[in-house]
Order: C-alpha cells, then structure tokens, then sequence
C-alpha cells in the first residue's frame, strides 16, 4: 500500500569535544547546547534552533536511536532515506557515520557509527517480520539487500567496491520515477550484517585520504554508501476481503559522508591535497546554492547540474527521501568562522520539504486499488439489497427507515439490558441484607466449650454456619417462586392449547362434513386467528403458521363452493378438503405431542418444588435439632458443675480428683522454683541499670562539652571565611579595575583601526564607482549622438501614464538605494574577511605564546639558581598576562563576527527587491 505526502528535512547538530590539541592550545569553547529548547548558542547571543542538539557528552547510541532508528524501519515500507554528514574538516562526520571500519565485529560498541548500526537494524528487523509471518500463518516475505559505495573524487564518481578504476564508464541518469541511479557502478548482493560490514570496510579502505594541518586522516572525497532494499510481502487484507495481494516494495539508503570545507590559508594544503580543496570547496558551493533556493521556498530553477555532488543527492533534497543531516561542528573558539558556515547552512536546509512517497510496483499497485474499490461497490451493494441504504426523491443516498428503526430498537434494548443489569445488583444487596437481618432476629448461645477461647471459636463456626443456611434457604426461595411462575405460565400455555386444539377439531369436522355456512367457518377462522395471533405468538409460531395456512386454504374453498362451477370444479374442490383435513390432523398429532412435552415439564417443576419444600422442612428440622443439642450440652454442663461442687462441700474427693490436685501441686511447686530464679535475675538486672543511668550522665556531660567545643570552632571559622572574603573581595576589585582599564583601552585601539580600515574601502570603493560613472556616461554620450535626437512614442516611457496608487520612484532613485546596501554589504563583507584574518593571527599568536610558556615552564624546572628561577617567573607571569589579553582579544572578534552575520542576513533581505525593480527599470528603458 503506497503513501505519499511531505517531509521537512530534518537536522541535527552534533558538538563533538575538544581533541588533545586544541586542549593543549588552550582553546576555549565557544558553543553551548540548551537541549530542553533545541537550541545552539554560538558566542555571546546568537542562537540557532534545530530538530536535534548533541552536546560534546552525546554517545553514538543515543545520536542513532534519537535519528536515525524511524528511517530504517522506513525501509520495509518503501519509503527512501538519506542520512547526510556536513561540516568542516576534522568537526567528526566520518567518526559519526561508521564509515572508517577498522574491524568487523556482530556487537556494537559504544564507539560504533550510525552505518554498522543501521546495518544491525535492518537485518534483525527482516528476520522479526519472517517470525511474525509464521506467528500469523502467513507467507514469509522476501528480501534482497544489495549495497553499492562510490566516492567524488575531484568531481570524478570511483566505485569503491571494485579495483577498477575508471571513472568514465559511470553515468548518472534518471529512471522512469524520477529517481537518481548511477550506470556502470557494482551493486553487492548481501546476505547478513558481517558480510556487508565486510563490504563497507573494503570499500572505506580504498576511500582517499590525506594529512593536512588540521586533520592527520582528513577525508579528500565525498564517499556515499547505499544500501537497496527489495522486498515481497504480502499486502495487508482491505475492507472484507479474504484474499491477500503480493507486493512489491523497493527502498534504497544513503549514507553520505561528506568532506569537509576548510581553507587553504588553514590547512596549509598545497600541489594535488590544494586541487582536492579546491575541488571539495566547489562541490559544496553548489550544494549551498541548492540548499539556498530549495530552502527559500521562492521556486525557479535549483541548479542540480552545476555539480556531481548536487546531482547524487538529488533525491534526498527536495525529492523522495526521508532525509536527515547531521551538522557536526567544532567548539573551538579559533575555529568559529567555520562553525558559523556550517550553522548557516543547516539552519537553511531545515527549510527544505521533500515529497515523500512509498516506491511500490505499480501493477500490484493497481490490482490492490481496483481490489479495494470492489470491495467498496459490493458493501454498497449489500447495502441496497438489504434495504439499509436507498436513494430519495434529489437522488442522495439515505439510510432507510426500517435500518433507522432497528437502530433505535438496538439502543433501546441495550438501555433495557443495562436496567435488568442495575436491578439484578441491587436485588443482591437487598438479598444480602435480608440474610443479614435474619441472623440478627435469631439468638442462637454460644457453647463456651474447653475454656473461653474454644467457646468464642465454636461461636463464630455456628455463626458462619447458620449465614450459609440461611443463604441457602433465601435461593431456594428464589428458585421456588420462579419455578411457581415457570408452573403457572405453563398451567395457561396447556389450556391454550387444549382450547386451539378443540376449535381446531370442530374446524377440520365442519369443513369436512359442510354443516355450516360460509359466514360462520370465516367467522370461526378469524376468531382462530386473531386468538392465536394474540396469545400463541411466542410460544407456537410454527404451528400457528401451518394452521393459519390451512384455514386460509378453507376460507377460498367455502368462496368456491358458493358459486356455480362444474363437476371438474367440484371434485377439485372435495380434493383440497381432503388434504386440508389431513394437514389438520397432523396439526393435531403436533398439538398432542406440544402439550405432552409441556405437562412432562409441569410434572417436573411440580416435582422440583415438593423436593424444594421438603429441603426446606429438613433444614429447619436440623436447625431445631442443633438448638436441642446445644441446649442438652449446656445443661450437662451446669449439671457437672454442681456435682462437683457438692462433692468438694461433702468433704468426699474421689481419686481422679486427688491425682488432679496432686499435678496441680507439682505444678505449683516448679512455679515457684522459676520465680526465685527470676528474682535473682530480676535483682542483677536493678544493678546493672543503676550502673547504666551512671554511664549515661557521664556520657550527657561529655557531649555537652563536645558541643560546646564545636560551637566555638564554627564561630572561629565563620570569623576566618569572613577576612578571606574581605581580603578576596579587595583583590578582585583591583584586578577588575586593571582588566577594565586593559579592555578599554583594546576597544579603543581596535576601533581606531577599524575606522582606519574603513576609511581606505569608502577611499577606494569611491574611486572605483566615480571611475564606472564616468565610463557609462561616456558610453551612453557615444550612443546619443550614434542614434540622434529620439523622437517620442506613443509607448514610451514619458507617454505612459503612471498606474494610480504607485509612487513615482525614478529609477535614478532605486540605483541610490541599491548602491547604499550593495556599498553596506561590501563594507561588512570585507570587515568580516578582516574579522576571520585578525582571528587566525590571534589563534596563531596563541600557538606561538603558548609555545613560550612551555618552553619556559621548562627552563624553570631545570634551574636551580634562584635568581634564574626568579627571572623566569617574572617572564612567565607577563606571558600569561600576554596570553590572558589574547584570548580576550579572539573573544571579542568571534563576539564581533556573530554580530556582523546577523546584520548581514538582514541587508540580503533589503537588497534584492529593490535591485528586482531596478531590473525591471532598465528592461523599461530598453523597449522604450
């Protein structure tokens, strides 16, 4: 089943940490992640908002599982991916992708790149859907993953999976879709992850590479590794059918490892790794252009075929792919102008919509469509033959009133089903409490049995006991008065039919012998038949049916013997008698064996309620019986008492008696045994507690004392933190007064040479423009007298008459204020050059003091001489100073740049319209 709709590019920032040698060149950081908001600050205030934000503590995993999981699951519903790698060179794309394999391996590490986990994902997801397949009996799907991996190298394609080379025999072209494949490239069949791992580490080990100064393994190419995925499924069941349809599915995964942009001036390139940054530049120049007017939702042309890069991809911007990037950026501060580039075109790209759509075959396509919409015609058709649906007078499709009155019937026969419900709950709580009350209005005694507690237990046995006959007895209540209801609906059912049975027999002996008129037997019939309508309805329908039939038979054959007809009439007639009074009599037969049935089963409810009695007398004649017992074991009791109590009086003990008090005595005697024992333990106990009482005064002291020490310690150290603070605070406000004193006297000295510097631009860019006047001027004086004076048209310009609600701006006008922003954004532009120049000499001054002061920290730890040692310490606090003001200084440049790129975005906006209406001044001009 296809989908089609729009996908916005999504992306994602990732800050990867400072590497051993920024750290060592002491680089500060210069971007923030707020990831609650999304959100990237670069320098002091300027803020870009993405998808995602990774700061510099994100791992591997959480990047894949946050991006890239949905797009492979994508896959096995035909939908393209694109995962894309920018940034600048050595900012960690390649180390993001995967795409640098150094060993295979079936277990992911946390070091793992995005490629070997997508790998992972989509074979473990293919075997997961064979296993569902089978779980739900239906056939297993098929796959074929194949893989292929090029790289652009100088604006050359190079397959990376063979060891031919030869870049002219790969062509790019378009398919029948619309979609972007390369001609003359290996496409690898494989069949599980370690073998396209496999795959991708040949390939990655014939990728270019180089060293250049800020990156020792830099990426000279842009390498893209896809991964085709075909399938054949079975399409899901639509509407009521029971039959499935074979799809076919195909998707295709880009992984795009990009190289990075860098400056020469930088890298310090030259000879052929200067060609390959050249060749790198230019290749992303054209994707910014792309991403540039695709992002710009103005339309026009998007220039795809100014580079091999922007025509690889396609598909994956403005085309059919769900496509990811991944901006991957430096937080250093010397390497700001890179990292706001790299912003610039992420936060473009965001922008861009892709049209999304699932690449199926389109004959089965067509087949589950057409498949789908019989299915649709044929529940409209069922629809109107069952009467549900009709068509009114305006020809719109109603449902009918029989289906709106079954509608109603259905709801009201839930409500009546929710009330029984309601009463069948409530008449179970008022059976419960009937039962309750009915224990209370017994007083059954307790038989205190053994001692008190046995009494109490035997108590609530026959408590418990007596709750479950009385229970017992309330259901058989319940059953008996339903079961007398059953008896006397069946009592009224038998007479029913007793009486339909003997009308029936005058009925059937009438029509047979003819002793009555017409009149009488119709009026008979009808009496029959409104009785039997009204009363046997729920009970008889069958037979009520077969006799209403008959007599309808005999009914037409009265009205036929009324008339004059010959004897060919007659003896057809006699024959319809004859077999109406046949089909009475086994009505009859029916009725007997009916009524039979139905006097067995009052027979048996009558049975079943005497059974129900006697149950009842028997379980009242138990109650009675444990009562007479209960009352017979009390009296034995009292009866026992008294006996021995007029024995213990009489002064006659028996024998038993005599061996009871004799164990009662041995019992007394062991008591008190124990008791001295536990007095003398009792009396050791009093010791030891009066010794304890002592220990624990001491021990209250001494804590007092404890306390009392600490209390003075807090208050000596709260006396000592507030004269470190006194003191601290009187050093800051010093070194705050000497840094502001330093600082202002920097902006003062940065200002006066930026006035300098744009002193000499104006100079220069005032000579350069007074020099373009001058020359149009003579050429336009050239054209005057080559064409002579103009004679006026009708069309021209001063005879046209301006179009009311426009304001008459001349087009000397509109070039003023396109010369003002061109002349604004030159300035800007060659101050921001100047800005990432000044920038480079800071980061490299930097270097070289940092240098210094390691090579002094070196001298200082060789030295024993403490005069040497003393110079050195004073040489290395002025170079840590030096280095302090350094790094202001390329805090306030980067805070500068910033700055400058935000005014910068808006002097675009102001330019371009006004420049469009001189355009078309101009174009004014020339016709005229």
């Amino acid at each position: 089943m296809s989908a089609q709709g729009s996908s916005s590019v999504k992306v994602a920032v990732r800050v990867r940490p400072l590497n051993a040698r920024e750290r060592l060149e002491q680089n500060r950081i210069c971007a923030s992640v707020h990831s609650e908001d999304h959100e990237i600050a670069l320098g002091v205030d300027r803020l870009f908002t993405f998808d995602h934000v990774f700061d510099l503590a994100c791992n591997q995993f959480s990047i894949y599982d946050h991006c890239v999981k949905d797009l492979v699951s994508g896959l096995f519903d035909g939908f393209n991916a694109t995962v894309l790698a920018y940034g600048q060179t050595g900012s960690g794309k390649t180390y993001t992708m995967g795409t640098a394999l150094d060993t295979v391996s079936n277990d992911l590490t946390p070091e793992t790149g995005v490629i070997p986990r997508a790998i992972k994902q989509l074979f473990e997801e293919m075997l997961l859907r064979v296993e569902a397949s089978k779980d739900k009996g239906l056939p297993e799907p098929k796959f074929n993953v194949l893989v292929q991996f090029v790289e652009l190298y100088n604006e050359e394609i190079i397959d990376l999976l063979t060891q031919e080379k030869n870049p002219q025999g790969i062509r790019i072209h378009e398919d029948t879709t619309g979609s972007i494949a390369l001609k003359g490239v290996s496409q690898v069949s494989v069949a599980g992850p370690l073998e396209t791992l496999n795959t991708l580490r040949q390939g990655a080990l014939n990728r270019t590479t180089g060293s250049t100064n800020m990156n020792q393994v830099s990426s000279r190419s842009h390498a893209i590794f896809t991964v085709f995925l075909k399938q054949e499924r079975a399409s899901e069941l639509n509407g009521e059918s029971e039959t499935r349809e074979v799809e076919f599915l195909n998707a295709k995964f880009h992984f795009v490892d990009l190289a990075g942009s860098e400056r020469l001036k930088r890298t310090g390139a030259v000879g052929d790794r200067a060609k390959e940054g050249i060749a790198i530049n230019c290749g992303l120049l054209s994707l910014g252009n792309v991403i540039s007017v695709l992002g710009s939702n103005r339309g026009g042309h998007v220039p795809y075929r100014d580079s091999k890069l922007t025509r690889l991809l396609q598909d994956s911007l403005g085309g059919n792919s769900q496509t990811l990037m991944v901006a991957c950026i430096s937080p250093s501060d010397g390497d700001l102008a890179e990292t706001l580039n790299t912003l610039r075109y992420a936060n473009r790209a965001k922008n861009i919509t892709n049209k999304v759509s699932a690449n199926q075959d389109k004959s089965s396509k067509i087949i589950s469509e057409l498949r789908q919409r019989i299915l649709e015609l044929e529940a409209k058709l069922t629809d109107y033959e069952s009467g549900k649906k009709q068509f009114d007078v305006d020809g719109v499709e109603v449902n009918t009133l029989q289906y709106q009155e079954n509608m109603l019937l259905t709801s009201e026969r839930n409500q009546l089903a929710m009330r029984v419900r309601t009463l069948e709950a409530a008449n179970e709580a008022l059976r419960s409490r009937l039962v309750t009350q009915q224990m209370s209005s017994y007083n059954i005694p307790s038989l205190p049995v053994n001692g008190e507690v046995n009494g109490e237990a035997n108590e609530e046995e026959h408590t418990k006991a007596f709750q479950t006959v009385i229970e017992q007895l309330e259901r058989v209540r319940s059953q008996l008065f339903e079961s007398e209801a059953r008896c006397d609906k069946f009592e009224a059912e038998v007479k029913r039919l007793k009486e339909q049975k003997e009308m029936n027999s005058i009925i059937a002996k009438m029509a047979f012998e003819g002793d009555v008129d017409t009149d009488q037997s119709n009026a008979m019939i009808e009496t029959l038949d409104k009785a039997a309508i009204a009363e046997c309805t729920r009970y008889i329908l069958d037979l009520e049916g077969k006799s209403l039939t008959r007599n309808d038979s005999i009914e037409s054959d009265d009205y036929a013997d009324e008339g004059t007809v010959d004897d060919d009439d007659s003896s057809h007639n006699d024959d319809t008698l004859y077999e109406a009074r046949d089909a009475m009599c086994e009505d009859l037969v029916d009725l007997h064996a009916a009524i039979s049935h139905k006097e067995r089963l009052i027979a048996e409810l009558e049975t079943s309620k005497s059974e129900l009695i006697n149950m009842n007398k028997n379980i009242l004649k138990q109650l009675q019986s444990s009562h007479e017992r209960i009352e017979k074991v009390q009296a034995e009791r009292d009866r026992v008492l008294q006996n021995f109590e007029k024995a213990e009086k009489g002064g006659s003990e028996s024998a038993v008696a005599k061996k009871i008090r004799k164990e009662f005595e041995q019992k007394l005697n062991k008591l008190r045994a124990e008791q001295k024992a536990l007095q003398a333990y009792e009396n050791k106990c009093k010791t030891l507690e009066r010794q304890k009482q002592k220990d624990l005064e001491q021990i209250t002291k001494m804590k007092n004392e404890v306390k009392d020490l600490q209390t003075q310690k807090v208050k000596l150290q709260q006396n000592i933190v507030a004269e470190n603070k006194k003191v601290q605070k009187a050093l800051n406000e010093k070194r705050k007064f000497e840094a502001k004193a330093a600082t202002q006297n920097r902006k003062y000295e940065n200002k006066i040479r930026s006035l300098e510097s744009h002193g000499n631009q104006l100079e220069t860019f005032t000579k350069r423009t007074a020099e373009i006047m001058k020359q149009l001027k003579r050429e336009l004086a050239k054209q005057t007298v080559r064409r002579g004076p103009a004679t006026p048209r009708p069309n021209s310009v001063k005879n046209r008459v301006p179009l009311a609600g426009k304001s008459k701006i001349t087009g000397a006008e509109m070039w003023s204020n396109i010369e003002k922003n061109v002349t604004a954004m030159i300035n800007k532009g060659v101050l921001n050059l100047q800005l990432v120049e000044e920038l480079d000499r800071q980061v490299e001054a930097r270097k070289v003091i940092l240098n210094e002061i390691s090579q002094v920290e070196d001298m200082f730890a060789k030295s024993r001489d403490q005069n040497v040692r003393d110079v050195l310490i004073d040489e290395l606090t002025g170079k840590k100073e030096k280095l302090t003001y350094i790094q202001s200084q390329i805090h306030q440049l980067n805070s500068q740049i910033c700055d400058l790129d935000t005014n910068q975005v808006g002097l675009h906006h102001s330019i371009f319209p006004n420049l469009f209406k001189v355009m078309s001044y101009v174009q004014q001009i020339m016709i005229g």
